[in-house]
Parts: structure tokens; sequence; C-alpha cells
């Protein structure tokens, strides 16, 4: 029996995986590397109420086979492919109310417990233009760029715009993209874009491309695998 289901943006599988050796829960893992792939990781408590399931699509959940019974998924995708499906978005960043993703899975299995029907998975085939709005989602870098493109006159738009982009890279520090935005009225909402939260998560999460593919860079830190792309890319072509 399958208690519940939940979908994950913004951490890999294995993160996963390692939340729930840390809450002592044994598991399972279906999917990985382009291939179906079965690890049951087990002996970390001798019973337990339920029992989780790490996939790593949407499209591998039916193939999910165990033993097990009272099954909880946890199914790390993209955005757009676990909107159109009843997959709970319960454990969504924006809807985890502050709480970290290792508190919210705890919650999330505890309330699980309670329950005792079967959950289905179900599949909506939506439009093109519905399709269209849930993967370009608004994203930061849209809401920066449409903000640059109204600054006037257009060698202060380009001046700002590589300021930016050199900052989100690593290139500029923190203070030196604070005084030049605050130079001029001009750039008053361009600076509150960059010097927010958003930003600098952005910014991480570009840096965090050293070590690690911009996939996994995207679910771990909840942005756009375009938005980190455009950054590098765009930095690198200021560069030259």
């Amino acid at each position: 029996m399958i208690l519940s289901a939940f979908g994950i943006i913004d951490s890999s599988p294995i993160q996963v995986s390692e939340i729930l050796r840390g809450l002592n829960m044994s598991h399972s893992f279906v999917g990985g590397f382009g291939r179906t792939m079965r690890l049951t990781v087990d002996g970390l408590c001798v019973e337990q109420p339920v029992w989780p399931v790490v996939v790593d699509k949407v499209k591998a959940v039916p193939k999910v086979h165990t033993e097990y019974n009272r099954l909880v998924y946890f199914v790390c995708d993209a955005r757009a492919p676990l909107a159109v499906c009843n997959l709970s978005q319960a454990l969504w960043p924006e809807h985890r109310n502050d709480m970290d993703l290792e508190v919210a899975i705890r919650n999330a299995l505890e309330r699980s417990n309670e329950l005792t029907h079967d959950w289905q998975l179900r599949v909506s085939e939506p439009s093109m233009s519905e399709y269209v709005n849930i993967a370009s989602k608004p994203s930061l870098m849209n809401h920066i760029q449409g903000t640059i493109y109204k600054i006037t006159p257009y060698t202060l738009r380009k001046e700002v715009q590589k300021l930016c982009i050199a900052y989100l890279a690593g290139a500029v520090t923190v203070t030196a993209l604070r005084r030049k935005l605050k130079s001029s009225y001009k750039l008053a909402d361009l600076l509150a874009l960059m010097d927010s939260d958003k930003a600098r998560n952005l910014k991480d999460a570009v840096a965090a491309t050293r070590s690690k593919t911009v996939e996994v860079v995207a679910k771990e830190y909840g942005v756009e695998t375009f938005e980190v792309l455009y950054c590098l890319r765009s930095y690198e072509q200021n560069k030259a």
C-alpha cells in the first residue's frame, strides 16, 4: 500500500537518501543514471511504521517494485513534470514554511503513518500553453533582465547589466555592486532585486557549479537551470 507521495524539486535523490539515513529510516532507491536501479538500504532500524522510497523521476514511479508495505514516495524531479501529476507539493521550498527539508520530510513521514488509503499516480496532459507556463515559471533572472531593459541611457544599461552578471558569477563583490546601484535613483529597483536573498541564492548556485552539474545545482538551490547557465555564459561573453 502506498500511503502518500511527495515531489521534491530542490534536492537530489542522494541527498534525500542521506536525510533518511540521518532520521534512522531504512528505505529504497529507484532510478538513476538513465536506467532503473533498485537499492535497498536496510538494517538501520529493527522495525518502522512506514517504508520510504526515493525515486529519481516521475516517469520511474510505475517501475517501483518492493516487498515492503505502507510506502511513502519521495520523487525528485523538475518543477514541470511534478506540477502536472498528483504528487504532493508540500515539500516544495515555497510550501515548507521556512522549514529545512529534513524537518519537512520527518513531518511528512509522521503524517503519512496516520493514513490508510492507497495512493495511485495520476498524470494530467497539459496543453502546450499550460506546459510552457509551468516550465517557464517567472524567475529572478527574468525580473532582473526586465528591470535592466527599462534603464536609460543605453550606456548605463549595458554597464549595470555586465556588473550584475559579474556579481552573480562571483567576479564582483557585493560592496562594489551596491556602490554602483546606489549611485542613481534609476537603479533603485535593480538594487532591490540584486540585494535580495534570491539573488544571493542564485549567486551561490552559480558558484556551486565548480564542483557539481548544473542539473544537480538547480535542484539543490531551487533555481532554474537556464538561470545558472545564462549567468555563466553571459559572464564568459562579457569577458571576451
